[in-house]
């Protein structure tokens, strides 16, 4: 499977930037990339979805 990133909608979630790579398919896993700005929260959320997995790059 080959999904590319001008394929990807971009939406902000209280101030992360998140890209969901898989969130047309229907599968048990999601891959997605968020960016999160230094200083920035979120409220608490949960999905029943999908299990998560997290790769962080820095910070």
């Amino acid at each position: 499977m080959i999904i590319r990133k001008n394929e990807v909608e971009q939406f902000d979630f209280d101030g992360l930037i998140i890209a969901d790579y898989t969130a047309k398919l229907d599968e048990n896993s999601s891959f997605a990339v968020i960016s999160v700005l230094p200083e920035i929260s979120h409220k608490l959320s949960w999905s029943k979805k999908s299990n998560k997995y997290y790769y962080v790059l820095a910070g």
